[in-house]
């Protein structure tokens, strides 16, 4: 089934059209959005204008015109703090839902801040205890603790970015008194809720929205040295936001344009932002938040029609890897013994690479997933594949990972990265000696099926000083000269040993 979800928000209307998958998955199709920054509006007056009700009537239904172009069968439409706290939003309401082609479920500050926390545990790997989520909006702060998808506690506050600016914020760089104003404000307001969080002790904290997504950029742009298509379960520290604060402050809408990772559609209220994110680091004692890219669309979505019970941690993981596998795998007997030799090769080597058992699970995704690029083409297929990873929503990796994992798809084939690909060139220089080992056992693991026949059915080394036998065991299994000659290669590089193979057991060409 396909729905579409219209989120009425106080900065921007959202679009989400997404598939239903078996077991209970969402898989995206489309994302759109309109900023509207309603939340400002109503800083100014209790009631929206007709000017600015006219403007949601048209965004909401040019959304909901997409959706249907897009092949929902239904639509589910829901509205937040702008609209929950208009003087005239019965009137919104019928005119909106009209535009819709459905009616608006209005949302309360609680049931907003439980679908928001559903999307955040169908979207990041979390462990089994207790955590917190954070949802900064245009027009509202929602904050609920829970685990495994229920939440425990929820509260909202009117705190929202598009509201505070517009109420605050009236100069061309922000003056020093409203953000003191605002920053004070923001205290009073969340000092309840941070004392009953800090009671409560949540072992990690994740943060939802676009105002919190646009800092994360930024934060990801000076930090990484490059902007990764996906910035699901990064994390921004206390350190970074406060820095970043301090360099959005005294600055104009034109020099924040100037920012890598500052869009035009968030230059005028991301300095708020930044202000406002930074005093609830402060009163909730936060060193620091991950970032989840889904939400309350998604959970809205996985609320209604998905599975309830959610996978945490390496499941989590597992379970994505898996759906995109079976999406874009078309031969997984191959992808799958390639995983067991590379496993095997791993076990066999340890005392060489020194490697930790994360970094197996790591390797076996990427020999589940390496030929995902022949969906594309057979020709470059490794790049294609190593494209997919990097602009996927594969659930429960942060960006790092993300970087990690297609570099090893990118450089299966060859054996050996290049410094020319930027997700690899921007891990550090530990993490770059560990993609450099896996790849070559990837490699091999790779050649010694590359004929796609599974004749060698395990792989058998004997180690000597400098070098290692190896032996391969199965029906006729044989490989091409060559490619044992390119496996060897990219072992001695990243292990500094030789790899010998028996003479009866390679095919001349």
């Amino acid at each position: 089934m396909r729905v579409a979800v219209i989120d009425l928000g106080s900065n921007s209307f959202r679009l989400l059209v997404a598939d239903v998958e078996p077991g209970g998955g969402i898989r995206p199709v489309l994302r759109e959005r309109e900023m509207l920054y309603l939340g400002g509006a109503l800083a100014q007056s209790p009631v929206l204008s007709e000017e600015h009700i006219g403007m949601a009537v048209g965004a909401t239904k040019r959304l909901h015109d997409l959706g249907v172009r897009t092949g929902a069968d239904r639509t589910i439409a829901v509205a937040t703090a702008a609209i929950r706290t208009a003087g005239n939003r019965e009137e919104i309401l019928a005119r909106l839902s009209e535009a819709a082609g459905t009616p608006i479920r209005m949302l309360d500050g609680e049931e907003e801040a439980r679908l928001g926390f559903i999307g955040v545990a169908a979207s990041v790997a979390l462990p089994a205890e207790p955590h917190g989520v954070i949802d900064l909006g245009g027009g509202s702060l929602e904050i609920a603790i829970g685990h495994a998808g229920t939440v425990e506690w929820s509260t909202s506050v009117p705190v929202g970015v598009s509201r505070f600016h517009a109420a605050h914020v009236h100069d061309d760089p922000m003056l020093p008194d409203a953000a003191q104003k605002i920053a004070d404000e923001v205290r009073s307001l969340v000092a309840e809720a941070a004392v009953e969080a800090a009671r409560r002790r949540p072992g990690a904290t994740v943060a939802i929205g676009g105002s919190i997504r646009a800092l994360t950029r930024v934060v990801a742009a000076r930090t990484l040295g490059w902007t990764p298509g996906i910035l699901n379960q990064f994390y921004i520290t206390a350190d970074e936001i406060r820095l970043t604060m301090e360099e959005m402050l005294p600055m104009t809408r034109t020099e924040r344009l100037d920012v890598a990772g500052v869009k035009e559609s968030r230059a005028d209220q991301i300095a708020t932002a930044a202000l406002i994110t930074n005093t609830i680091f402060e009163e909730f004692q936060l060193e620091r938040l991950w970032v989840s890219y889904w939400g309350l669309r998604e959970g809205a979505i996985i609320d209604e029609y998905g599975a309830h019970e959610f996978p945490l941690g390496t499941e989590l993981r597992d379970t994505s890897v898996a759906r995109m596998a079976a999406r874009f795998v078309s031969d997984p007997t191959h992808s799958e013994h390639v995983a067991h030799l590379a496993s095997s090769l791993f076990a066999q080597t340890r005392r060489l690479h020194g490697l930790s058992q994360s970094d197996r699970e790591v390797m076996l995704y990427a020999a589940r997933l390496h030929t995902i690029g022949m969906s594309v083409a057979f020709n470059g297929y490794a790049r294609h594949g190593a494209y997919l990873l990097e602009h996927s929503e594969l659930r429960g990796f942060s960006p790092n990972e993300i970087a990690f994992l297609a570099s090893l798809v990118r450089f299966h084939r060859r054996g050996i990265p290049s410094s020319e690909y930027e997700p690899y060139a921007n891990l550090t220089k530990a993490s770059r000696s560990r993609v450099d080992a896996l790849v070559a056992l990837l490699h091999t693991a790779d050649v010694l099926d590359r004929a796609l026949d599974q004749s060698v059915h395990e792989i058998e080394l004997r180690h000597e000083p400098g070098l290692i036998h190896v032996r391969f065991l199965g029906d006729d299994p044989r490989i091409r000269r060559d490619w044992a000659t390119s496996a060897a290669g990219s072992i001695a590089r990243a292990l500094d040993v030789a790899l010998v193979f028996d003479r009866d057991q390679l095919i001349e060409t």
